[in-house]
């Protein structure tokens, strides 16, 4: 049995699925199975030595040979405290974070909320209690339905992660160039893990865990909103990653929604 050096930690609603079945394939990667339900198990508090064998006799005990041994908890990223816990218990870990333009991650989060019956009332309405139905803490978020402006502001859950591990342990994708460059961008994740570049997964063009589409309508005020909302979060988190974001301070480009005029 292997202990895991890498967490594939968020964020939701971001394509990380498909990433954990094309690292899955991977000769040289081990992944905790299931994918659902996902282990969360460093959401929880006041974690022992003890815990941490189970954790291990849980997950992890058919890992062998592999090189890079994971497991994929989106919520890891909008807990503050996982950092430090993940710390405690493996201190070399490597972290993959998966980004799409929050705008696009707010509405698909709004989908699914809907399509389990989670959600009842209209976008805009939704988009406008979401305050009053979500506490402002990072615990909350990480479980909350309702979080779909919170989760889009990354950098804010980011910075723990950054601040306890360092940005070489770090692997930030978007869901842009996985959609654009997949190849060239999985080969950048297989280095970053220390496997063998070069291989290409079966299922690279199959999409995982996706919402349908369906006859979503918003206004033209409202998707402008939407894009000021996250103009400056954008902007923060383009200095703590190093990457141009200025495509995202504008509507996205493959929005799957019909726009009203106002």
């Amino acid at each position: 049995m292997k202990e895991p050096n890498f967490f594939i930690a968020g964020a939701q609603r971001c394509c990380t699925t498909w990433v954990y079945q094309m690292l899955d394939e991977h000769p040289q990667v081990f992944l905790a199975k299931p994918v659902r339900p996902e282990p969360k198990f460093f959401l929880r508090e006041n974690l022992s030595i003890d815990d941490r064998q189970c954790y291990l006799d849980r997950w992890f005990r058919n890992a062998e040979n592999e090189i890079a041994v994971g497991e994929k908890s989106t919520s890891y990223l909008e807990s503050g405290a996982v950092a430090k816990r993940i710390e405690k218990f493996f201190p070399d870990a490597k972290f993959v974070f998966v980004l799409r333009h929050p705008v696009e991650r707010a509405l698909s989060n709004y989908r699914f909320s809907k399509l389990n019956g989670l959600e009842t009332e209209t976008l805009e309405t939704a988009l406008a209690k979401e305050t009053s139905r979500c506490k402002p803490t990072l615990s909350d978020v990480s479980v909350n339905p309702f979080a779909y402006l919170a989760r889009g502001h990354y950098v804010r859950y980011l910075q723990p992660f950054f601040d306890v591990f360092g940005e070489d342990k770090m692997a930030i994708l978007l869901l842009d160039d996985l959609q654009q460059r997949h190849q060239r961008t999985l080969d950048g994740l297989f280095r970053f893990l220390q496997v063998a570049p070069g291989f290409e997964p079966r299922a690279a063009k199959m999409a995982f865990n996706q919402t349908p589409d369906d006859s979503l309508r918003m206004s033209e005020s409202l998707l402008a909103d939407l894009v000021a909302h996250f103009r400056e979060s954008n902007v923060a988190l383009e200095r703590l990653i190093q990457r141009d974001l200025s495509h995202w301070n504008k509507p996205p480009s493959q929005l799957r929604c019909e726009i009203e005029d106002t």
